[in-house]
């Protein structure tokens, strides 16, 4: 269940971080963001944080599990656009989905690099173990 939690909470903070960063960039002027397009973004970045779960399988390839995740990811933004028109454009316009794959590399490269981070202190604290039991 904590592993549960972790997912959303991750899942909202990034998704949550995009659209505001993707709003800020996009939009001119004064902007009103409704209670249901909050919610809409609130859900579907919960979702994508569950969503990401799938990865902790090893049942499937990286590249199966990642294709899945992509178009999964895709699925909830369609399905929170289309109810909510969050997003302020058609669900058709290509600069949605432009947006979309950008904030997707983006917070894929930053999650990632952050795996890289935590593997490398793991490995170099399972170095500086193994020389002191050599001693």
């Amino acid at each position: 269940m904590k592993k549960v939690f972790q997912h959303v909470i991750r899942g909202i903070g990034f998704g949550s971080a995009a659209y505001l960063i993707i709003l800020a960039s996009t939009m001119t002027g004064e902007l009103t963001i409704s209670i249901s397009s909050i919610w809409a973004i609130l859900l579907m970045s919960a979702g994508i944080g569950l969503l990401s779960m799938i990865f902790e399988s090893d049942r499937f390839s990286f590249l199966t599990l990642f294709v899945s995740h992509l178009l999964g990811t895709a699925f909830l933004v369609w399905l929170a656009g289309t109810w909510t028109n969050c997003f302020d454009m058609k669900m058709d316009n290509p600069m949605i989905w432009l947006n979309f794959l950008i904030a997707y590399a983006i917070i894929w490269g930053i999650i990632r690099f952050n795996q890289q981070k935590r593997i490398s202190k793991i490995n170099q604290a399972l170095s500086k173990r193994h020389e002191q039991e050599k001693d």
